[in-house]
């Protein structure tokens, strides 16, 4: 599989979004502005804007087209540092798959940066440069809807202790979705 060239990332959408807004904010290395439109994106693309949040159902559904134009955008921005599909390998590399485990979720979750020992995180503390580690992002898009049920826009804590368990059950949709979407990378052999 050859690496596509920036300019020819083909903005696609199964159900007429312009993904020109979020093309133009990667395109400027503005990775927190970029995670929070890849969030408004993705609502708006699995039909959730009033709802205000992702779950398995409307993640198994997610149009393929959106999903491979958000996670090809990511990856060609950040030079395949930040995106879904790098999420993915990773998350498969240490046993991931579309069932939920706990023990993988947390690892994944200290490997890319959106878990510490001891200390808590914030969504501000997360890192928005190509420092951060590899797959650091996107995260808003992948657990949206916490807002507004109980927990401050910016506890990414908060956030985290959802995500412990319904959040990983939706990054393993995911992980599932960009399988049948053929957007995945197969996992090296061990």
């Amino acid at each position: 599989m050859f690496k596509l060239q920036i300019n020819d990332v083909k903005l696609v959408s199964a159900v007429g979004i312009d993904y020109s807004k979020l093309r133009n904010l990667l395109e400027a290395k503005k990775w927190q502005e970029a995670d929070e439109e890849t969030t408004k994106l993705m609502l708006r693309a699995a039909k959730c804007e009033e709802k205000g949040w992702l779950d398995r159902e409307s993640i198994e559904e997610f149009p393929c087209e959106d999903l491979h134009t958000i996670d090809q955008l990511w990856e060609e921005y950040s030079n395949g540092h930040f995106g879904f599909s790098v999420q993915n390998r990773i998350y498969q590399s240490l046993g991931g798959s579309s069932e939920y485990d706990s023990d993988v979720w947390e690892t994944f979750r200290y490997i890319v940066g959106w878990l510490k020992k001891g200390e808590r995180l914030y969504y501000n503390d997360l890192t928005f440069s190509e420092k951060a580690p590899a797959a650091h992002l996107p995260v808003v898009g992948l657990f949206v809807g916490f807002v507004g049920k109980g927990i401050k826009a910016d506890s990414f804590d908060g956030q985290c202790a959802l995500m412990a368990g319904l959040g990983g059950v939706v990054f393993d949709a995911l992980a599932s979705r960009l399988l049948n979407c053929n957007q995945s990378v197969p996992v090296l052999p061990e």
